[in-house]
């Protein structure tokens, strides 16, 4: 594995268009990006993420404790970025 950095997004919205931009400017700076976020998700669009993680829209709050473990184990991100509004999920 290279030396670039690698930022994981979390976002468990799929209708929540403005985290899709921020992929470009992180990997605008020398980051890979990875994003865990359900498949109809425009973050899961973007042409920025290096690897998109699927995530169920109907997610139970200990699957996606289980779902956020795992990810971070197999990206080993320097940043994880929690991209949900306030009351979502957590």
């Amino acid at each position: 594995m290279d030396d670039m950095a690698q930022v994981l997004i979390v976002l468990f919205s799929p209708l929540w268009a403005g985290i899709a931009r921020l992929p470009r400017s992180l990997a605008g700076v020398g980051f890979r990006v990875a994003a865990l976020c359900p498949r109809n998700a425009f973050l899961a669009r973007t042409r920025f993420i290096d690897l998109c993680y699927p995530l169920p829209l109907r997610t139970r709050r200990s699957q996606a404790v289980e779902a956020i473990i795992e990810v971070i184990r197999d990206w080993q991100p320097t940043l994880l970025i929690r991209a949900t509004t306030g009351r979502s999920m957590f």
